[in-house]
């Protein structure tokens, strides 16, 4: 601590979520999916694959104390979580100086240090915190279904391959615990807790604004498309140019069997969205893809990304990064196109 952060090899990956997190949050977006600045200022859907437990708490604690104390109070925390989970199950059976003592090596045991010092795999650290309490309502005679079932959650929404190692260390439990007891108790409370833990776990994937339109839908059957994936930015300044080339090149065409169709992932509601596309005058129709479908099917890695697809649904040409769609280039695309 006294000499600052240790910078593994994931601790860049974490902290710019964290702060791509604390930027979305200071801009109104309280649950984000996408990291702007990866992959060279392209940005990627990040937060949509990891699980949201430590991107959040590494968020909060930027926010809060600072992104210099924000990575170290992040291991603190999940280290003295990890110990107080494992002293909670070591007590079950065992003295208090026993307990403490495993709760101690559990916090110093040599793979958790190579975590801290080497990997800097933050969220793997945190989801330690949740394995001894998932063993111990696991274990225990009169445990109900609900806090093993809170207990899978939180595996699930801290770290996926802990998850599924929890699942398989969970199912081998039950499984034991039946063949010693005689009875399937543990196997259908193990049965219970993960089925309420997956389903507790499953509100990240919930659609974050059901009145969206489904733009797998959509289809401009007969006309030549650009179909533009972008977002809406923080600075409407920084991105705005390609949006109006696109307007300019709709407006000079869509008399001929050409539109443009533009798909915004912003997590934000329409609202936000209708602003942005009012402050540019723009008049092609722009659907909302909160969930990344669109996204998904076109397999988009840049922002933004371009697709022209023919007369029959058919990508024939794919834009990766800002494009002078009305310029002299592009222009010809298109009229050899309409030909």
């Amino acid at each position: 601590m006294l000499r600052g952060n240790s910078c593994g090899h994931d601790f860049d990956f974490h902290l710019l979520s964290w702060m791509e997190v604390a930027r979305a949050w200071q801009s109104g977006i309280g649950y984000p999916r996408w990291v702007q600045d990866a992959n060279f200022g392209a940005g990627e859907p990040r937060l949509m694959f990891y699980p949201p437990g430590s991107w959040l708490l590494g968020g909060l604690l930027g926010t809060i104390a600072g992104w210099h104390a924000a990575p170290v109070l992040f291991v603190l925390l999940a280290l003295l979580g990890a110990g107080a989970s494992m002293y909670l199950l070591a007590r079950e059976w065992a003295l208090p100086i026993s307990a403490t003592f495993a709760a101690c090596f559990y916090i110093a045991n040599p793979y958790a240090m190579f975590v801290v010092y080497e990997r800097s795999a933050l969220g793997e650290l945190l989801a330690g915190a949740w394995f001894p309490l998932m063993v111990l309502f696991a274990l225990r005679t009169r445990s109900s279904v609900a806090p093993l079932g809170l207990s899978v959650a939180a595996l699930w929404l801290t770290n996926s391959p802990a998850a599924v190692m929890g699942s398989y260390l969970l199912a081998v439990l039950a499984s034991c615990m039946w063949m010693v007891e005689g009875r399937p108790w543990p196997a259908l409370r193990a049965l219970g807790g993960m089925a309420l833990g997956l389903g507790l776990a499953g509100f990240a994937t919930l659609e974050q604004d059901p009145g969206c339109v489904n733009l797998l839908d959509v289809d401009a059957s007969g006309r030549f498309v650009v179909r533009l994936v972008n977002h809406t930015p923080d600075d409407p300044s920084k991105r705005t140019w390609i949006l109006t080339t696109m307007e300019r090149l709709y407006r000079r065409y869509k008399d001929r069997g050409f539109t443009v169709l533009a798909v915004s992932i912003d997590t934000a509601d329409a609202a936000t969205v209708a602003r942005f596309v009012k402050s540019l005058s723009l008049t092609f129709p722009i659907g909302l893809d909160p969930k990344m479908d669109v996204a998904n099917r076109y397999t988009v890695r840049a922002l933004p990304s371009s697709f022209l697809l023919d007369r029959n649904g058919y990508t024939v040409a794919v834009a990766m990064g800002p494009r002078e769609w009305d310029g002299t280039a592009a222009r010809a695309v298109i009229e050899g196109l309409l030909k």
